[in-house]
């Protein structure tokens, strides 16, 4: 029996270890004497060079980890421990805390308490406290909560619907104090309904007709009105929830609004009072027009569905052809692409594509198609289940690709070339190709930091460049300001002039250092004339609009500007007479005379009516007037031919006739509006 007790007490002591001990005092003073234990503080020990967390107990005598803070073994020290109410670090207990300065490391009081929110309640329309993703003050949530339209939107607006599939046509609406109208041109009064405002840029909207609709509640967001501001009128967009839908606009536009079934989509121009010449009251009293024939659409053959590929599709010599990722439907409600042949639409018939239409083709690099694969990387373009994987890189076009580099087979290594008048780093694609090259060790194939011998180490002020460098000593001596025996340069004093480009691509300046450019280059001096002289003047596309003179008609006026390189040509034509004018156009000099960044532009009609007017693509501090779908245009033109608008103002007049105009935006992919092209309405 003593026997048995022994062995049973031998078993428990060997399995005694430093890691079960949980504090300093059990650690230090373990039930095995023959353990050599030490306890770590305030935190456990770390694993290197993991530094996987292990115990605070840790084997003395073990290696491979680390104590970053308090190490204690002959016994147990009283360290810092933090106070997280005073944010001060004091003595704590024996065995616990750790360095003095460690704990000032971390030691904070708590934060304070963020400032209160303020919501609008939608039931009870009362703006009440929420614990964040508010407004900061309770008046500014009063200011946009309760039953009463917002001060910037009571008037009267005119615009078009812009969401996807619309239909041609002016749509104008009327906001009160407390109510709203709205509908298509000759209707104005299709839609009534009373005015809630639950938050900033957010509308709820109790319809009191149609009979059928009354009660009901639709939701709405809009854009800030005034984005943006042109010679005469300044605009908003709004998404607004359709009868019976359950879709709610989101919570910012543009959001996903476009695109989306159950909203329908508006960007609307109202007069401001700036000039006082613009008065949209008549648009509110008009007849409706007289339905357009659009039977034409469905019997129109479809010149698109040939090609097979996206590139053949966008290179179509029509220009109308696009490649769609998803279900191409037309104006008869049939239907294609479901069998990926994506370029079945685009031309006559085509009304939309749901999802994803894209006049872009981008390519990857395919890895795997050449056997073996991995080792034959070529280009090509991407299919939609690739275009639409966002995480696989893509390009756009094999050119871009090819200067990633991305798209190559890996080199082996490189080697110092020795055999021109000075060395030079190679790159060997594989080890056979090293083995031989003469310079090249298969086992460690890089290439010596003093492979060159023509180092480039001198640095030296230009007074035309600021500092240059490094050179070589060879080089040095072809500059008189480089000097290889007093090396060296300090950009705070050596300093380049200073110049500005315009980009006018972009519509941007570029700010330059350096030499100035040769004569001949237009170049300024200051920023601010720069900027009064790099305005954007691209007018190409198609563009959907409304005239805005005293003696406009409600009616939508469509326009396609080609590109200056294919023609300049432009047509344009009124959807109510169906009146289409076609010629050329060319745009003249800046005019200093409007803030708006506008050119002089002057279209000689087929019939030989010359029109001299002048348009702008900006807003008055020169950006680009862009709202959250489109960008606008504003066009003067006189009516008569040999007339000429000379300025906005000029063009509000009874003889001749002003344009708000919107084109969509590239980065708005449901966002098309070729369908209202003038080309393809005859």
């Amino acid at each position: 029996m003593k026997v048995l007790v022994v062995a049973t007490l031998a078993a428990y002591v060997s399995a005694d270890t430093c890691s079960q001990y949980q504090s300093c005092k059990t650690c230090l003073h373990p039930q095995d004497p023959a353990l050599n234990c030490g306890w770590c503080s305030p935190k456990a020990a770390v694993a290197i060079p993991s530094y996987t967390p292990l115990t605070r107990c840790m084997d003395h005598t073990s290696k491979g980890w680390l104590c970053p803070d308090l190490y204690m073994k002959t016994g147990c020290v009283a360290g810092y421990i933090c106070n997280h109410t005073t944010g001060q670090c004091a003595i704590g207990p024996p065995g616990e805390g750790g360095h003095l300065d460690k704990c000032k490391e971390t030691c904070r009081p708590p934060a304070p308490p963020p400032p209160p929110q303020f919501v609008c309640n939608m039931t009870t329309l009362k703006c009440e406290q929420a614990p964040k993703s508010g407004q900061p003050t309770k008046e500014s949530c009063d200011a946009t909560c309760g039953n009463h339209t917002p001060s910037d939107l009571v008037g009267l607006w005119r615009g078009l619907d812009v969401q996807t599939g619309f239909a041609v046509g002016e749509w104008v609406l009327n906001f009160t104090a407390t109510s709203v109208t709205w509908g298509p041109s000759g209707s104005p009064r299709m839609y009534e309904a009373d005015v809630a405002q639950l938050g900033p840029q957010h509308l709820e909207l109790t319809m009191t007709a149609p009979a059928s609709s009354k009660g009901d509640v639709k939701l709405a967001t809009y854009s800030n009105a005034g984005w943006p501001t042109g010679p005469e009128t300044w605009s908003f967009a709004v998404a607004i929830q359709k009868d019976g839908s359950h879709v709610a606009p989101p919570d910012n536009l543009p959001g996903d609004a476009l695109g989306t079934d159950g909203l329908d989509v508006f960007v609307m121009h109202g007069c401001h009072e700036y000039h006082g010449l613009c008065d949209f009251a008549p648009a509110f009293a008009a007849a409706p027009p007289p339905p357009i024939d659009l039977s034409f659409l469905r019997s129109t053959p479809n010149p698109c569905g040939v090609h097979a590929s996206c590139g053949q599709c966008i290179d179509d010599a029509t220009n109308v052809c696009g490649w769609c990722d998803g279900v191409i439907t037309f104006a008869d409600g049939s239907t294609c692409g479901k069998d990926g042949q994506g370029c079945c639409g685009g031309a006559a018939g085509f009304a939309r594509c749901d999802p994803g239409y894209r006049k872009a083709c981008p390519v990857i690099c395919d890895w795997q198609s050449h056997k073996p694969a991995g080792k034959h990387p070529f280009c090509r373009e991407a299919t939609t289940p690739e275009f639409n994987n966002t995480g696989l890189r893509k390009y756009s076009d094999c050119a871009a690709l090819n200067a990633s580099y991305s798209c190559q087979t890996p080199d082996f290594g490189q080697y110092c070339d020795k055999s021109g008048p000075h060395g030079q780093c190679k790159s060997v694609k594989t080890k056979e190709d090293c083995a031989k090259t003469p310079g090249c060790n298969v086992t460690n194939p890089t290439c010596p930091s003093d492979c060159d011998d023509t180092k480039k180490t001198i640095t030296y002020c230009s007074p035309d460049s600021g500092c240059k460098g490094p050179v070589s000593k060879a080089e040095c001596a072809l500059d008189p300001h480089c000097d290889p025996s007093n090396p060296g340069c300090n950009p705070t004093v050596c300093k380049a002039p200073t110049y500005y480009t315009c980009d006018t691509t972009a519509n941007q300046c570029k700010q330059h250092q350096g030499a100035l450019p040769p004569p001949g280059t237009i170049y300024f001096n200051t920023t601010d004339d720069c900027k009064k002289a790099c305005v954007s003047h691209d007018v190409a596309g198609v563009w959907r609009g409304l005239r805005v003179d005293t003696g406009f008609v409600s009616d939508e006026w469509d326009f396609k500007f080609s590109e200056a390189s294919t023609g300049a040509t432009v047509v344009y034509k009124s959807k109510k007479t169906g009146l289409k004018y076609a010629g050329t156009y060319s745009i003249g000099s800046a005019l200093a005379s409007e803030p708006w960044g506008a050119f002089e532009l002057i279209i000689t009609l087929a019939s030989g009516d010359i029109l001299k007017g002048l348009f702008s693509v900006n807003n008055n501090d020169g950006n680009p007037a862009q709202g959250p779908y489109t960008r606008f245009m504003y066009l003067g033109l006189p009516l008569q031919s040999g007339a000429a608008a000379v300025s906005y103002d000029d063009a509000m007049a009874a003889a001749k006739q002003e344009f708000v105009l919107i084109a969509c935006l590239p980065s708005q992919a449901f966002c098309d509006f070729s369908s209202a092209s003038p080309a393809l309405r005859f």
